[in-house]
C-alpha cells in the first residue's frame, strides 16, 4: 500500500479533527482548505501533485483537503479515483447520512458502470480496485458527535474554540472507547483493516 494518504473531507471542523489525529501520532502532514484553492488555475491537481511529489512533499505522509461540503468529496473522490494514481490512497470521509452513501453509490456506479465498494462495516468501505481507497462515514456528522459526547456546540466561527472542543472531544472518545472513534482510527493508521 502506498505510504502517502489523501484525506478528502466535507469541511474545515473535520480538517481540524484529522489534524488534531495526525499531530498526537506525529505523522507528518499538510492541509488545503477550499478557500486557498479558488481561483487558483488546476489548483486540486497541483495540490496532491505537490503533496505526492518526493521532491516537495518528501516529509509529508498525509494531505488533509477541506472540499466544502459533501458535493465536492464525492465529485473529487471520483476524479481521483478515475485517474488511477497509485502513488497515494485515498481516505473519503463523509456525514453518515443515509443521502451521502446514496448519492456516492449513484454516482460511482453511473460513473464506473458497476458498484466499486465492499463494506467492511457500517461506517467503513474500501474500494474493489487494486489500490485500495477507504470511505468512512462519521455516524450523522463530526458536529452532532462532538454535541453529544461533549455537550459542546462546533457550529461557530471562533476556530480557536472549535479546535479545543475538538480536542476534548478526541480525549472522551479514548476514554469512553466510543466504537466509530477507534474504528476510524484503524483504518487512519493501522494497515490491518486495508489489506481485506
Amino acid at each position: 500500500m502506498p505510504e502517502k494518504k489523501v484525506i478528502l473531507c466535507e469541511g474545515v471542523h473535520d480538517l481540524y479533527f484529522f489534524s488534531i489525529l495526525l499531530t498526537e501520532q506525529k505523522i507528518k502532514h499538510d492541509s488545503v482548505r477550499k478557500e486557498e484553492l479558488i481561483g487558483v488555475r488546476n489548483s486540486e491537481t497541483r495540490a496532491i501533485k505537490n503533496f505526492v511529489n518526493p521532491r516537495k512533499g518528501k516529509e509529508l505522509r498525509y494531505l488533509i483537503k477541506d472540499e466544502g461540503g459533501n458535493e465536492h468529496c464525492i465529485d473529487n473522490f471520483k476524479i481521483l479515483y478515475e485517474e488511477r494514481d497509485s502513488s497515494f490512497v485515498m481516505i473519503l470521509c463523509l456525514d453518515g447520512d443515509a443521502g451521502n452513501l446514496k448519492k456516492l453509490r449513484r454516482d460511482t456506479c453511473d460513473r464506473f458502470k458497476g458498484d466499486i465498494f465492499v463494506k467492511q462495516s457500517e461506517n467503513f468501505h474500501l474500494t474493489k480496485s487494486k489500490t485500495k481507497h477507504a470511505v468512512f462515514f462519521i455516524p450523522d456528522s463530526l458536529e452532532s458527535q462532538v454535541r453529544a459526547i461533549t455537550g459542546k456546540n462546533i457550529d461557530t466561527t471562533n476556530h480557536d474554540y472549535v479546535k479545543q472542543a475538538l480536542q476534548e472531544f478526541v480525549v472522551e472518545c479514548r476514554e469512553r472507547n466510543i466504537e466509530w472513534f477507534m474504528e476510524l482510527e484503524e483504518v487512519l493508521f493501522g494497515n490491518d483493516c486495508w489489506s481485506q
